[in-house]
């Protein structure tokens, strides 16, 4: 039974290289097209997407059941950050003010449903995907796409990088005069390509990654 985020860790991480790889796509010329099949399976998102393919480490996973408080805490999470993002908006649009007042009612029916009410409620989107899948297995699916939202917000935020994976990979790269070494900065060059997403991202063709982009250690 999943309890937390981290013990899906991996999967997210894996996760993590097919979106890459669906950016990839649209902004790297040498990159391997995806056939239109692919494209329409992850429309709505990865999870979906590596749901619709049959991944079989995400099929694996269904099969282990989330706790409600795993469930509850993630989506929380989730609702709680679109909220304040709208919030933030110095001026916004009416769709935007009716997908808080959307957002606002999903919070309060959290707060006083049972997890499976709330699901029962708000989650009609996926039905069609999960036609003849245990209930419980539609809960793991839903805990992996609001976990997976989650995760990717907070290594695309500004304010919260992945240290480790960065420095595993490059220091055996770079010089340790390097600017990396000296001020945390990944320097754009030959085999540095600055990606003109949103958020901006570095491809490497050295080590074949993608990094959100950081400007300091």
């Amino acid at each position: 039974m999943i309890n937390s985020r981290n013990e899906i860790i991996e999967l997210l991480k894996e996760y993590t290289v097919t979106q890459h790889e669906c950016v990839y796509q649209f902004w790297m010329p040498e990159a391997e097209e995806w056939n239109v099949k692919r494209q329409v399976a992850y429309a709505n998102g990865i999870v979906l997407g590596k749901f619709r393919e049959n991944d079989a480490t995400t099929i694996e996973v269904l099969k282990e059941g989330v706790t409600d408080k795993g469930l509850y805490d993630e989506i929380r999470v989730y609702l709680e950050r679109q909220i304040k993002m709208i919030k933030n908006l110095e001026q916004p649009d009416v769709s935007r003010q009716e997908i808080l007042k959307s957002y606002k009612k999903q919070q309060d029916e959290l707060f006083s449903y049972s997890i499976d009410d709330w699901i029962r409620k708000n989650c009609g989107w996926i039905r069609e995907d999960v036609i003849g899948k245990p209930y419980s297995e539609v809960r793991v699916l839903l805990y992996l796409y609001y976990s997976f939202d989650n995760y990717t917000y907070q290594r695309n935020t500004p304010f919260s990088s992945d240290l480790n994976e960065l420095q595993v990979e490059y220091e055996s790269i770079l010089d340790k005069k390097s600017q990396f070494y000296k001020y945390g900065i990944i320097p754009i060059d030959k085999e540095r390509e600055l990606l003109p997403i949103d958020p901006p991202r570095i491809y490497d063709r050295l080590i074949n990654k993608t990094f959100s982009q950081r400007t300091s250690l």
